[in-house]
């Protein structure tokens, strides 16, 4: 009876110093891929884990950028994409893994990101544009995160994005229609529903 006690002793250690070990991995590198997510439609984050319950991460990508009318010859009508420089995108986040079974962690996260960005109304033959050249914003995110013994990384988010200067989300004058903008849309576009997911390698 004592040796069954023990050797089942023995194999709960050894299964929770499994499950222990993929997440005491300190360093992770993410490739990311989403919409309106803090680094944009793609880009790539690294992670520091502290704990392995804590993971505070810096990331990059490229998201929608700008929009302005300086392309568009006299007397037409629209907008066009902004520079290149403006679709990059910086983030900062903090992921907290307030649950977590043998691979699979719920994760709740909080951070910071900017960049350029534009918004679009696409409900009107005549829709309004509007378009910052650096937008903050103060992001709160959920996901499911998967970690194999090896490092393998992948994870699924969703999150909402609130604009910090919403002052500098401006209407564009795109010569037709101009007064809808300003009358109808005052704070369009201050804050985003994002979604995503990344893979990575933790190490």
């Amino acid at each position: 009876m004592r040796f069954e006690l023990l050797t089942a002793a023995l194999l709960l250690f050894a299964s929770s110093a499994h499950a222990r070990d993929r997440w005491d991995k300190p360093v992770a590198v993410h490739a990311i891929l989403g919409l309106g997510t803090p680094v944009g439609y793609a880009g790539a984050m690294v992670e520091y884990s502290p704990h392995p319950v804590v993971a505070i991460g810096a990331g990059a990508g490229l998201g929608g950028g700008t929009e302005n009318t300086d392309c568009l010859a006299s007397g037409v009508v629209g907008v066009c994409d902004g520079p290149l420089s403006d679709r990059v995108q910086l983030a900062a986040m903090a992921r907290f893994r307030v649950m977590r079974w043998e691979e699979l962690a719920f994760t709740v996260g909080a951070g910071a990101s900017g960049g350029g960005y534009s918004w679009d109304e696409f409900t009107t033959d005549e829709p309004a544009h509007k378009s910052a050249d650096l937008a903050y914003w103060g992001n709160l995110e959920l996901g499911v995160e998967y970690r194999a013994e090896s490092g393998f990384t992948a994870r699924g988010f969703s999150g909402f994005a609130h604009m910090l200067n919403p002052s500098a989300l401006e209407c564009i004058d795109t010569g037709i229609n101009s007064d809808h903008c300003p009358n109808d849309h005052v704070h369009s576009g201050e804050n985003v529903v994002y979604l995503g997911g990344s893979v990575g390698w933790a190490f």
